[in-house]
């Protein structure tokens, strides 16, 4: 069979096939193949390759020996794997242009200075050789295009025959069969007008004896071969064109090829080409391609290889965008990139809305597995991303397109659950308008942290991580609403005297600043959510407990937010999910749960409400606070019926209630102990400044009231502290409002000195 194809072979062809020579042999690469869902490429062994070229086109016919090494040397170094190139680079498309030969060494490829096909020069033939040797042995692919030409209309038209072109198909596949790194592209610049018959004989002539080449095809300006034959049996993958178009729908095309069937890989072949000043609409075309699952990209420099521009295009070697989507490629590979699928092609998508009014496109996918994700925004904006397509925690990490410098999103892990808005970081971080947005979840993710603080409880007292540690606390209830440097620098003093926990709300609002984390369907509520994330983070690395604490609201300190059932176990849920990989805080289900006005909680719902955040993690402590000591019959009920994993009594405010925390302690603990089961208590607020009428505690009442609790045999005890009500403006507002100065600078002289004293009485307890 083979021998029968041969002589079909004109004689002049078989007189100018050369010996390769075993040098040729020394660096055999991996022939690609197409994988088996049909949407990328695969080398021999299951690895999956990415095409990135630089193009080329008269690699093999317009640059000497010495050029073409120096060129080659540069992609290869800076991380290119394909060059684009053309056989006959001549633009065959009038009566005036001469048959094609090397424009530095002068031999035609067709004898007799012709356009035949069946008449290959053996001169120009044995520098494809060469140049073909020297990709090889630097494992560059060439996607070549073999000809360029219509199939009538020019001077070509005579031997592009039916039998010419079987028989030049036949001469390249036999000319290149040792090679592994060869990919054919058919076509080149013209519209789909192509006698199919024809391009089928080509092919067929050289899989014959080169059957492990892949061929594309590729026409005009904003168009795909998947538009002119996708379902031809020789075409292995499809190649789109853009060109000319700075801002084009590229993407609309990688995604009408991706839904064609059967499944075939599509890359965008030929873009926009780079020109000084267009380094953005090189890297934005190139990032959405390849999120709507391109598996390739060309890049090109306009005019790099000008007949008249001497050594000029050896400095476009360096032009920036070059450089912008040898990083795209960089980042991909740290990934299992080939595993993405584009959003276009899911239902749940993993980008779920933009807040931008401009009208341009952003381009997000997720991996098959669930383990990462990412988004390329062309503009900053905050954009609404569903964690629930991954598995596990997930770390989110902003990326400069142009530097790689990088920083972690805000809120950052997030939860394996629900929508979450991220906000891209400021312009002086990461300098570019435009961003890319890496999402790793799983055990990559829970890797990465380094939180270490544990609250748990040992029989009547609190743990932090094993040790019994009494919890020493202070209010901070507008947290959420304070600049970040305010809430650092008062965390700093509050271990510098020894402060280990305290006491911020979830649903807060005041002085006309509504700080609450879930809005009135008790999903997350940003920027707060993020902040309230952000502050438990920094309390687990500080070693500090953070109780979280929910109310259904009187519209007197802020709006009125869980006001049903369903509303209130939705945030319950929401909390639990989205600071679930920290063990450093717990939850209060309600703050004084029993007033009867909208702030009442029943205990079956209170329940309810525990069972909802047990569900979700087993693990977490949670009260429920109660204004008022807690009665017999009421303390069975929370313990037994409720579930709670403490009591939290707010005692009564009053000049007697000091000398009355030692007896009420005694109280509690043996009730409890009579019902068989003792649980921490803890006094999360008693009295403070600016509430009482006609009392103010000094600092001895501060001071006998936290020795009680310790020495009575509570677990908890906080410096609880608010606005002045009978002062202008109800000023210093303390922990309720921390937008103009930090909690302890609005601190009094009188609570400032019991810190001093009790920080003593609490040290190594």
């Amino acid at each position: 069979m083979e021998m029968k194809r041969l002589s079909r072979i004109a004689l002049g062809v078989v007189c100018c096939l050369t010996a390769i020579g075993a040098e040729a042999f020394a660096t055999r690469m991996k022939p690609l193949r197409v994988s088996e869902n049909g949407h990328f490429l695969l080398e021999k062994g299951g690895k999956p390759f990415f095409i990135l070229a630089d193009t080329a086109w008269p690699l093999f016919s317009g640059l000497s020996r010495k050029d073409v090494m120096f060129y080659l040397n540069d992609r290869k170094t800076k991380g290119f794997n394909t060059i684009l190139c053309s056989l006959l680079h001549f633009w065959p498309n009038s009566q005036t242009e001469p048959p094609p030969k090397h424009l530095v060494y002068g031999f035609s490829a067709f004898d007799g200075n012709h356009y035949d096909l069946t008449r290959p020069n053996k001169q120009y033939w044995n520098h494809v050789d060469w140049v073909m040797q020297q990709a090889q042995e630097r494992s560059l692919r060439l996607a070549i295009i073999p000809c360029r030409f219509r199939h009538s209309g020019s001077r070509w038209t005579q031997p592009l025959t039916g039998a010419a072109q079987t028989r030049f198909g036949e001469y390249l596949g036999i000319r290149t069969g040792n090679y592994n790194n060869i990919i054919w592209l058919f076509g080149g610049d013209y519209p789909h007008d192509q006698d199919k018959h024809a391009l089928r004989l080509m092919a067929e002539g050289i899989r014959y004896y080169a059957p492990q080449h892949l061929i594309s095809y590729y026409s005009d300006d904003l168009s795909s071969s998947g538009a002119f034959g996708h379902n031809e049996r020789w075409l292995a993958f499809n190649s789109i064109r853009t060109h000319t178009k700075e801002n084009p729908a590229e993407y609309a095309l990688v995604q009408q090829d991706w839904h064609r069937a059967p499944a075939k890989p599509t890359w965008l072949a030929e873009p926009y080409y780079e020109r000084p000043g267009s380094r953005f609409p090189v890297r934005q075309a190139a990032w959405r391609s390849v999120l709507n699952g391109s598996v390739g990209f060309g890049y090109g420099v306009s005019d790099m290889f000008g007949l008249d521009n001497g050594d000029n295009w050896k400095e476009m070697l360096d032009m920036p965008g070059g450089s912008d989507v040898l990083r795209m490629l960089d980042l991909l590979k740290s990934q299992p990139w080939h595993r993405l699928v584009p959003d276009h092609a899911v239902k749940d998508k993993l980008l779920a809305a933009v807040e931008t009014d401009t009208d341009v496109y952003f381009p997000s996918a997720c991996s098959v597995d669930r383990d990462f994700g990412v988004v390329y925004l062309p503009v900053r904006a905050a954009i609404a991303v569903d964690m629930g397509k991954f598995e596990g925690s997930v770390v989110g990490r902003w990326f400069s397109p142009t530097s790689m410098n990088s920083v972690e999103a805000e809120g950052s892990p997030f939860f394996n659950a629900g929508v979450h808005t991220i906000r891209p970081p400021e312009p002086n971080e990461l300098a570019e308008a435009d961003l890319v947005l890496v999402l790793t979840a799983s055990s990559t993710a829970e890797a990465s942290r380094d939180y270490t603080t544990v609250l748990a409880i040992r029989g009547d007292k609190f743990t932090i991580n094993g040790k019994r540690t009494f919890l020493f606390g202070i209010s901070y209830y507008g947290a959420l609403g304070a600049q970040p440097e305010f809430v650092i620098s008062d965390l700093d003093d509050m271990q510098r005297f020894g402060i280990n926990w305290i006491r911020v709300w979830a649903t807060w609002g005041a002085f006309g600043n509504d700080v609450t984390v879930v809005d009135e369907q008790g999903r997350a509520r940003e920027p707060y959510m993020s902040r309230l994330k952000k502050l438990v983070a920094e309390c687990d690395q500080r070693g500090m407990i953070v109780d979280v604490t929910l109310s259904r609201g009187n519209g007197i300190v802020g709006g009125p937010r869980l006001q049903s059932q369903q509303v209130h176990k939705q945030a319950v849920e929401t909390l639990a999910t989205e600071l679930k990989d920290h063990r450093n805080w717990y939850m209060d289900l309600g703050n004084e749960r029993n007033i009867t006005d909208k702030r009442y909680v029943s205990m079956s719902q209170l329940r309810e409400l525990r069972n909802a955040l047990k569900q979700i993690d087993k693990d977490r402590l949670v009260t429920a606070s109660r204004a008022g000591d807690i009665p017999q019959l009421e303390l069975q009920e929370y313990i037994k019926r409720v579930g709670v994993d403490f009591i939290t009594p707010h005692r009564p405010r009053s000049s007697k209630s000091a000398k009355q925390t030692s007896r009420k302690s005694f109280e509690y603990i043996t009730r409890m102990k009579e019902m068989g089961t003792v649980v921490p208590l803890h006094y999360q607020e008693p009295f403070r400044r600016g509430f009482t009428r006609g009392w103010e505690p000094t600092v001895n009442d501060f001071l006998i009231d936290a020795k009680a609790a310790v020495e009575s045999g509570a677990a908890g005890w906080c410096l609880h502290n608010g606005d002045q009500k009978d002062k202008p403006e109800s000023k210093p507002r303390r922990s309720f409002d921390m937008r103009e100065q930090r909690l302890f600078d609005q601190l009094d002289d009188f609570e400032k000195s019991a810190l001093e004293q009790i920080s003593e009485v609490f040290k190594g307890r």
